[in-house]
């Protein structure tokens, strides 16, 4: 099937089962690559929402990888929930997940 680059526009021929597969399509190596590097949200927006929902959770919404949303964390020194905090808040041992009672 005839399917359209996510980064370049070009159009290109992409098995079915990719288009199904995948939720992004690229032409070539270098157009995935270049497509992938480009997050870059705001930064105020990022660190408020790192403490709304789990990091897998941004990572489906961003579709990116977690390593990558850790990585972007360090780079801009974001502050993180701790390991276990979302455990505890659906257990209900917290009741709030802020940056300063971590």
């Amino acid at each position: 099937m005839i399917t359209t680059c996510d980064n370049c526009g070009t159009t290109f021929n992409c098995s079915p089962s990719n288009l199904i597969r995948y939720q992004k399509h690229y032409c070539s190596k270098e157009c995935k690559h270049k497509g992938e590097q480009e997050f870059c949200p705001d930064i105020l927006t990022f660190q408020r929402k790192l403490f709304e929902r789990p990091i897998t959770e941004l990572a489906e919404e961003y579709k990116i990888s977690v390593k990558t949303i850790h990585k972007f964390c360090k780079e801009h020194n974001l502050v993180k929930p701790g390991r276990g905090v979302w455990q505890k808040f659906n257990a209900g041992k917290i009741t709030t997940v802020r940056p300063d009672t971590i």
